[in-house]
């Protein structure tokens, strides 16, 4: 428990102790804090004031119950079952440029592509519209990576694999931009 205005000291190293101890301020907060770990200081690290986001704070603890029940290599065995066959299917898309290491095990469930001849948010319109299927368009808060890869400044296409995604949904993904790019590839 802390009292306002009194100093925590952690002697623990792990990265569990530093989460309960940052939820424990962030529930008590405005506290005045030291946080001794690792070897490192961090004085008053959770004077804030304001209304607590309460809805994000059990959310996370559900998200986080759901991982360690479901299992955190389980989780991504799966992205990279997914992604691989995302990849694989992007791959025999006509007129689709695929940006990353194309390795399903070197990689996020995140995968970045343009589509020749046709703007990101236009493609990303009709498969939302037309097929119900969710994606990005744009630099995604990462502009000077879009420089770096060749992309700015209209940036790239972008889907993320996730826990509850199928192997339909990828295949139904696949058949949504094949039917795109037929369409855009038409003179």
């Amino acid at each position: 428990m802390t009292l306002p205005n009194k100093q925590v000291l952690l002697p623990a190293r792990s990265f569990a102790s530093l989460i309960s101890i940052w939820s424990m301020l962030k529930i008590s907060a405005p506290v005045a804090a030291i946080i001794s770990m690792m070897g490192r200081v961090f004085p008053q690290m959770c004077r804030q004031s304001g209304t607590l986001n309460a809805a994000g704070i059990v959310g996370l603890g559900a998200g986080v119950r759901h991982l360690l029940r479901v299992g955190v290599q389980e989780v991504r065995q799966k992205e990279i079952e997914l992604t691989a066959r995302l990849l694989e299917g992007l791959q025999e898309l006509p007129g689709v440029s695929v940006y990353g290491p194309k390795n399903a095990a070197r990689q996020t469930g995140t995968i970045s592509i343009n589509l020749a001849r046709m703007d990101n948010a236009q493609a990303c319109f009709m498969l939302d519209q037309e097929y119900g299927v969710m994606a990005r368009p744009g630099l995604h808060c990462a502009p000077v990576a879009h420089r770096t890869i060749g992309t700015f400044p209209h940036g790239t296409l972008r889907f993320s694999i996730g826990l509850f995604n199928t192997r339909e949904d990828i295949d139904y993904t696949l058949h949504c931009l094949r039917e795109i790019t037929q369409k855009n590839s038409r003179p």
